[in-house]
């Protein structure tokens, strides 16, 4: 009995303690706030030391302990430059990384109070409780939390640090102005599921995974999550002409929220410079259209299909015949060629036709399927399941074994390798491949299982809920002349340290084709393509003509990289105060010039502005520069 005593005296103590710091940090906050305008060497030294005590009142709840302890290093190394104005811009970039990723925290802690939370509007019906009164109570929790003033010392912050160095408050993915009906959704998923107007829509949503397909009749989106400007749904969003922006700031997408009206007309603007306007219009200015935007009306031709490769090939031999097994493949054994001209290194690849593909993935399951995934696309109903149910039933099927003795007889010196599609209905003029199928990294070459899976994997990633939606809105056929060919690759060695980018060499955002866009992540780079990493990367912008300036738009913020360890691939928490890119700028700008150069050079192989993939990487012996692919940019 007096063990139990204790423990609820000191509960009680914590929860008092809980009230004392969340009416202290209140006071503090609203000080900070009332000054913030001209935020001196002071102002700093009180936020950061409030919010660093701030985040430590909430590491206990052990939901994010790990991302708090990082959180406060880095805004401990940052505190004694912020002030100081020639440290600008790049010091109060880098507390804005920091910020954000602290918002992801207060994100993660509010849906576990929320999920806490969950049982009380049934319990208040039971006690015939009003549902209004119900709500009220559980957001007067939340706002009552630490919780609560550490997002408000996040944002405050992140807001003071933008002005410091001169940063947009929000992110253009695409530029433009668009007018359509007003929808509020929790996330842009959901506009599948939705009967949208005949005259368009402006959707305003909490979230994005970065993978979706924009559906035909929306002109403009609103998201309250930062994304990267070059995932698969940045690029669709800009081929489609749909108007486009993002914040990680909830204030700043609640007060553009608050402008608008649901159903009504509203006129979307998004500068590229950052500035982001929306306001209630009449409908005089709506547009009703037969259900395809003018953008997209005319079907993308398909890639070329040649059936007959039934063996693994070099992709060199190739380089020129994108009908055997995909341009990605193609472009592959390009690469190789263009490598030793320009200096960089590029992967041998290895290529299964589309042939193979054709003759393997048959059977009554896998046309039962397909029947009944055309019949859900005809009918909009439960899409994804009956995607899933085609995946199932190609990871049913096997890869004939002489391909697979093939694959390693190719590799002989690989350990592990790349498996990435590379599919004919991807790439198109209006139809953009990147993020839109499955990349299965770290495989073990050695064990045929495993490559197996891999490639059945790559295969079913065809039926992917965003892969089926991209064909189905660029009227598309589901399969009948649509294959997927498979480039494999040994995995780059990483001894050393890797930053993995995404570069288009024009800037497709300020649609300025003297300057190269470069986004760029610590570790491998699927969480640049697929977004599905919350967080912001590295992005600069080159000029292409000497002495080659380069533009900060913003460091890195994600709270992991993806490495490829001994023990495989593996998430790694990320500090920035210990990551050279965030900590010294001449670094990180001349690492950027030389992704740049490459970059020039790919335009000028392939006589046209290309998108490619790659990865930086720093050994003892010097810096190396790998291609894994490259490819036109669409739109």
């Amino acid at each position: 009995v007096p063990k139990v005593v204790d423990e609820q005296n000191w509960l009680r103590l914590d929860i008092e303690l809980e009230k004392y710091a969340f009416v202290l940090l209140s006071q503090v906050a609203g000080q900070l706030e009332n000054e913030g305008r001209n935020a001196s060497g002071s102002w700093w030294d009180r936020l950061l030391k409030s919010f660093v005590a701030a985040v430590a009142q909430i590491q206990p709840s052990g939901i994010a302990k790990d991302e708090c302890e990082v959180v406060i290093r880095e805004a401990e190394a940052i505190a004694p430059e912020i002030a100081d104005a020639r440290k600008a811009p790049f010091v109060p970039q880098r507390l804005v990384a920091t910020m954000d990723r602290t918002l992801r925290i207060c994100f993660r802690l509010t849906t576990a109070l929320e999920a806490a939370y969950a049982g009380v509007p049934q319990l208040g019906k039971a006690l015939r409780i009003d549902s209004h009164a119900v709500s009220v109570f559980v957001e007067a929790e939340l706002r009552a939390s630490v919780l609560f003033q550490v997002s408000k010392l996040a944002q405050l912050g992140m807001q003071q640090a933008k002005v410091s160095a001169g940063l947009p408050l929000w992110t253009a993915i695409s530029a433009g102005s668009g007018v359509g009906r007003c929808m509020f959704l929790p996330t842009l998923a959901d506009s599948w599921q939705r009967t949208l107007p005949p005259e368009g829509a402006v959707i305003f949503c909490n979230e994005a995974s970065g993978d979706e397909e924009v559906p035909q009749l929306v002109r403009g989106v609103v998201v309250s999550r930062d994304l990267p400007v070059l995932s698969h749904l940045a690029l669709r969003a800009r081929q489609l002409g749909v108007v486009f922006a993002c914040t990680a700031e909830s204030q700043l997408f609640e007060k553009l929220r608050k402008n608008v009206q649901e159903t009504k007309a509203v006129k979307l603007v998004v500068d590229a410079s950052g500035d982001v306007r929306a306001q209630v219009v009449a409908d005089s200015e709506l547009t009703v259209t037969s259900g395809q935007s003018s953008q997209s009306s005319a079907k993308p031709k398909l890639g070329e299909l040649n059936l007959t490769g039934k063996k693994v090939l070099e992709t060199v031999s190739i380089a020129d015949q994108p009908q055997i097994a995909g341009s990605k493949a193609a472009s592959s054994g390009k690469l190789e060629k263009l490598a030793q001209q320009l200096g960089f290194k590029a992967p041998k690849g290895l290529a299964i036709p589309f042939g193979v593909m054709k003759s393997a993935v048959q059977g009554s399951d896998f046309q039962s399927a397909l029947k009944g995934l055309e019949s859900a696309l005809s009918k909009n109903a439960d899409v994804e399941a009956a995607a899933q149910a085609v995946r199932a039933a190609i990871d049913k099927l096997s890869v004939p074994n002489s391909i697979l003795s093939e694959i390693q007889a190719g590799l002989p010196g690989a350990e592990r390798v790349a498996v990435r599609s590379s599919a004919n209905s991807e790439d198109l003029e209006k139809v953009s491949g990147a993020g839109l199928h499955d990349s299965v990294l770290g495989v073990d070459i050695k064990d045929q299982s495993k490559l197996q899976q891999a490639i059945l994997q790559v295969w079913g990633s065809m039926f992917t809920l965003r892969a089926v939606q991209s064909r189905y809105a660029a009227k598309m056929p589901l399969y009948d002349g649509i294959a997927m060919g498979v480039l494999i690759q040994p995995m780059v060695s990483l001894s050393g340290h890797a930053y993995a980018f995404i570069a288009f060499s024009k800037d497709a955002v300020a649609k300025n084709d003297k300057a190269v866009y470069i986004e760029m992540c610590i570790g491998l780079g699927e969480t640049l393509a697929s977004a599905n990493e919350p967080g912001t990367p590295y992005r600069l912008v080159v000029q292409k003509d000497p002495p080659h300036e380069v533009q900060i738009a913003s460091l890195g913020s994600f709270s992991n990289g993806l490495e490829d360890l001994p023990s495989g691939l593996q998430h790694v928490r990320v500090d920035y105060s210990k990551e050279r890119l965030s900590t010294d700028k001449d670094y990180l700008l001349q690492i950027a010039r030389d992704v740049a150069k490459v970059a020039i050079g790919i335009e000028k192989g392939y006589g046209a502005a290309m998108d490619m993939e790659g990865v930086v990487l720093e050994r003892g012996s010097g810096r190396e520069i790998h291609l894994v692919q490259a490819r036109p940019i669409v739109g």
